[in-house]
């Protein structure tokens, strides 16, 4: 016997089979599953198809193989090559999804430990580990530690929420507070040269701050970030501002490797109090990494030119900013 009844999600406008199956029995069985589509005469046709699969098909054995094993697994697979902020999420994964089976880890599951879990978090952080969790059941499926089959709709769950949490944020600042902002930090000559980079070179913090002398060249600004399945370091360089250009000319270069001593927490506080006092509202230091992207679009730079300057492996990353009109643009529309 199943008690399914459709659900629907305001976020994706999807409807949901969600109810148990065989219930008050030792069989019994939690069921939370996208019917994948947003008509409701559609989703119940679909739901009574779903309920006649579910009660005519053989049930499978339970697999033995927790997401705690599987996450182990999973971050020894090519060594120490995890992050630190990787290695934090997964330990604090642990205590709510290690003791699970991973045919089990199921929406219900996922939505239950969003909730715990993530309370006062973004977004993006929800989706950033919820991707995380998408990577190992796919490991987990790849190396044969669980039926592939077995785990398919629960990879089709979570990819799901992580569509419903990739809010695809896009906060940037206009050329005349963008320089209000970097001419805050001139107290200070780290903190000025640091807002000069990420605001007019587009690197990520963790970019910047390892930055060492030996990689300000003629050429640009030489860094490297690590992507994609083989963790291979992929190279860049991006043109040097001449402002930053300045700047440099008057800064004292460390004899250490790295050219800046401050943590990203200190700089962190330092940002945000800024931004505060200038009445700056929901604007991280990520986000100067698309307000450079999109003044480079304003400046009439493709797509293609802008997703290699970020670093963006894959083009569609920078497709956001695609609805931005190059001002070149705009005036050529004018004079129609």
């Amino acid at each position: 016997m199943a008690y399914l009844q459709l659900t629907r999600r305001a976020a994706s406008g999807n409807w949901y089979a969600r109810g148990t199956l065989h219930p008050r029995t030792p069989r019994a069985r939690r069921i939370f599953e996208s019917l994948h589509t947003d008509s409701k005469r559609e989703a119940q046709s679909r739901l009574s198809h779903l309920e006649y699969k579910l009660l005519h098909t053989q049930p499978e054995e339970q697999s033995d193989m927790l997401f705690g094993d599987a996450m182990r697994l999973y971050q020894g697979r090519r060594g120490d090559s995890d992050s630190f902020k990787d290695l934090s999420a997964y330990r604090l994964m642990l205590p709510h999804l290690g003791k699970v089976p991973l045919d089990l880890l199921d929406t219900l599951v996922l939505e239950r430990y969003v909730e715990v879990r993530h309370e006062h978090s973004k977004p993006s952080t929800i989706e950033r580990d919820l991707t995380r969790v998408r990577a190992i059941l796919r490991f987990a499926a790849k190396k044969g530690l669980v039926s592939a089959a077995r785990v398919a709709d629960n990879l089709a769950s979570v990819s799901d929420l992580v569509g419903e949490y990739d809010d695809q944020r896009m906060r940037w600042l206009e050329q005349g507070q963008r320089d209000e902002l970097i001419n805050w930090f001139k107290f200070d000559a780290e903190l000025h040269l640091i807002l000069h980079i990420l605001m007019l070179s587009g690197l990520r913090l963790g970019e910047c701050l390892r930055l060492a002398p030996a990689d300000f060249t003629g050429a640009g600004i030489q860094t490297w970030s690590i992507k994609g399945r083989g963790r291979k370091r992929r190279h860049r360089t991006v043109p040097l501002h001449p402002r930053i250009r300045q700047l440099l000319s008057h800064y004292p270069l460390r004899s250490s490797e790295r050219m800046f001593c401050m943590s990203e927490t200190t700089l962190r506080r330092y940002f945000t109090e800024a931004c505060e006092r200038l009445g700056i509202n929901d604007f991280r230091i990520h986000d100067c990494r698309h307000t450079y992207a999109v003044h480079l679009r304003l400046a009439g730079a493709d797509i293609d030119e802008i997703a290699k300057l970020l670093g963006h492996t894959n083009i569609e990353t920078a497709s956001r900013y695609a609805n931005i009109v190059p001002a070149r643009v705009s005036a050529l529309t004018g004079r129609l």
